[in-house]
């Protein structure tokens, strides 16, 4: 039998940058929100804003520093 040697010590992993795609719709929003409690993560929101997404979800988030949408368009523009 061999020897096996220790395990190296476990570091836990704490995001500082999050880009959540789809955040504005009608569970990424609820995802932003419990996120933007954490004020050590910054949040970045990817979102196309078709039909099932609304800027209105992320009203109550929209003044958090840690917090930034960004919409995409057409053409691969983003604007907001």
């Amino acid at each position: 039998m061999t020897e096996q040697s220790p395990a190296a010590p476990k570091t836990s992993y704490v995001p500082k940058n999050i880009l959540l795609t789809g955040g504005a719709g009608f569970i990424g929003s609820h995802v932003v929100q419990r996120l933007c409690k954490h004020e050590e993560y910054k949040i970045v929101v990817l979102d196309k804003l078709d039909y099932c997404a609304n800027l209105k979800n992320l009203d109550s988030v929209k003044d958090k520093k840690n917090f930034k949408v960004r919409a995409c368009c057409e053409k691969h523009r983003c604007n907001v």
